[in-house]
């Protein structure tokens, strides 16, 4: 497994508008690093719906 930086803006250019998850799809965990957690919590839940 490695670790690499995730490009939000260039995956969000390139891809169609996305409407969720299939049903039933399960997300056992994501690591993310962010340099502003109130900026980043507020995107997580609001924006892509993860709670």
């Amino acid at each position: 497994m490695t670790t690499r930086p995730f490009n939000l803006k260039a995956l969000t250019q390139h891809a169609a508008r996305w409407n969720g998850a299939p049903q039933g799809t399960v997300i056992g965990h994501v690591h993310l690093r962010v340099g502003d957690v109130v900026a980043a919590a507020k995107f997580i839940c609001t924006e892509i719906g993860m709670v």
